[in-house]
């Protein structure tokens, strides 16, 4: 009789367990690759939503003396500047519908609304623009831990209470300063260049001094719509130059402005920001920006004279250097500048005049002859001057420095401090890197109904 295999189990040799071992191994290595793929896939699903969440918005787009304004915080100010300027757009639209069919008015405002529309329309030029203010803003907020300058919450406060026209204290008194508004007089050594024309009797003004621009001035103040108090004192009317002292008086109004209606019209403002993603704290961080600028820019200009340098300058304005020499020759060997000019000088508005071009101050001319107007002493004949004009010979005949106005003052110290910005924003350490499209906003967007056609 046959042996059972059930009574009598079959040893597996050597061989037989060999090849088991290897299929084991087998399906080992085969689960491993297999969750080794999972884990990659996993992965780069995770890192792809990763870089479009976290790490886009933390990657930088430029640097400034090593801090970093990111993808987010740039997106963030420039969803708020595209909010601002769509209802700047809706503004002008609704004004244009009270004017009905008034073709001058309606041309006004579709003009003005273009002009809003392209802003919105150039998202690339628009987003540079936004990031080269936010690159500013840095500069100047480390230019303030610098110099120790910090805002309290008590001005962040009433900046933005001011922004809603509330003011708790009454409307606030515009801080003027009595201002000296004086022009350079005619100096002997100018006198001896040139003749003056008197001025007719019943023209003449009541300020003893010889410069018939200072009389000009005074008329512009004079017919400048005064407070209901203020008063024109003519004081040191003798002397360099002539100046007029204005001493204004306002008497502060209160305000009519609850506290209530100033949190209702805030929450409201803040409610409104927040449909574009753009917090309390975001809007409060740009009245404390622009705090810093003030204060920045006052803390820089803090040594500046309210005074300017000026030269009362003639020129022959030619087409070439070899004519320009000719011209040069020609005054040096004593011919009237008033005789070359009147023959040669192709700039109508003063050829026949003497080529006088009068007083003037530095950032008036265009650079070149700015630089060698400012750079001869009073009486010298200049090289030929190269400008986009043309070539130039200049003569100053006078350099003096001018009082300024306290509307001339603040643009003085304007200039000297976009000036100072320029400068600090176009050093190494400040970086910018170039945008790409997934950077670039298109939204929020003007509504398509009230785009002009």
């Amino acid at each position: 009789m046959a042996k059972s295999p059930i009574n009598n189990p079959r040893v597996p040799n050597r061989k037989h367990l060999a090849r088991q071992e290897r299929e084991q191994n087998q399906m080992r290595y085969i689960l491993i690759a297999m969750i080794a793929v999972a884990v990659i896939v996993v992965g780069v699903i995770g890192f792809g939503i990763l870089d479009q969440t976290v790490l886009k918005a933390n990657k930088a787009v430029a640097k400034v003396n090593g801090e970093s304004i990111s993808v987010k915080q740039l997106q963030t100010r420039v969803r708020y500047e595209r909010w601002r300027l769509v209802n700047q757009y809706l503004n002008l639209y609704n004004t244009m519908q009270m004017f009905g069919s008034d073709s001058q008015f309606s041309d006004y405002f579709t003009g003005q609304m273009t002009s809003v529309s392209d802003q919105l329309n150039d998202t690339t030029g628009l987003t540079s623009q936004v990031l080269d203010s936010m690159i500013e803003d840095k500069v100047i907020a480390q230019k303030a831990k610098e110099l120790g300058i910090t805002i309290s919450a008590d001005e962040l406060e009433k900046s933005v209470q001011g922004a809603f026209a509330y003011y708790p204290e009454g409307t606030p008194t515009p801080t003027i300063t009595p201002t000296t508004f004086s022009t350079p007089t005619f100096s002997s050594t100018l006198l001896s260049y040139i003749t003056l024309t008197p001025i007719p009797s019943e023209t003449a003004v009541p300020v003893e001094t010889e410069s018939p621009t200072a009389a000009a001035t005074l008329e512009n103040v004079t017919s400048t719509p005064e407070p209901p108090t203020a008063t024109l004192a003519p004081t040191n009317t003798t002397g360099p130059t002539a100046t007029i002292t204005v001493t204004p008086s306002i008497t502060p109004t209160a305000t009519e402005y609850t506290f209530d209606g100033y949190q209702e019209q805030y929450k409201t403002a803040i409610a409104n920001l927040s449909e574009i993603q753009f917090s309390e704290k975001d809007i409060r961080d740009l009245f404390r920006s622009q705090l810093l600028r003030e204060k920045v820019m006052a803390a820089l200009t803090a040594d500046m004279k309210p005074e300017d340098e000026q030269v009362y300058a003639r020129h022959i304005l030619v087409a070439d250097e070899a004519t320009a020499l000719t011209v040069r020759e020609r005054l040096l060997a004593g011919e009237s500048f008033d005789v070359v000019a009147a023959e040669l000088s192709t700039d109508t508005s003063n050829a026949t005049s003497g080529g006088i071009l009068g007083w003037f101050g530095k950032g008036t001319m265009v650079a070149e002859f700015e630089d060698a107007a400012f750079s001869l002493q009073v009486g010298e004949i200049s090289q030929p001057v190269q400008t986009s004009f043309g070539y130039h010979i200049i003569q100053v005949l006078d350099n003096q420095a001018k009082l300024l106005t306290g509307s001339e003052f603040e643009t003085a110290k304007s200039t000297f401090f976009n000036e100072w910005l320029a400068g600090e924003t176009a050093k190494e350490t400040v970086k910018k890197f170039d945008l790409t499209a997934d950077m670039i906003l298109v939204e929020p967007a003007i509504p398509a109904e009230y785009l002009v056609q």
